[in-house]
């Protein structure tokens, strides 16, 4: 008798139930103030992009400048055109 297993299925459904834990980790990880460049990066443009952008900023001191996550997502889902 000859156990043949499908390794592909078996990866398929693994991934499945493992991807909204990954989502999940992959957000708590990200920490809550981003700086200029980390905004930028996480938005996937330049820096002189996010600037010209009107995203609400935290000013930590005059030279010192945060976004906040939540609002980089928000910026994001309310320019994804369906």
């Amino acid at each position: 008798m000859r156990l043949e297993i499908d390794i592909k299925g078996l990866a398929g459904e693994l991934s499945d139930l493992l991807r909204p834990d990954l989502e999940e980790l992959v957000a708590r990880s990200l920490p809550a103030l981003l700086s200029r460049n980390g905004a930028a990066i996480y938005l996937g443009i330049s820096t002189r992009t996010l600037d010209s952008l009107r995203i609400p900023r935290v000013e930590i001191t005059d030279r010192c400048l945060r976004y906040r996550r939540e609002d980089l997502d928000r910026f994001a889902q309310e320019r994804i055109r369906a």
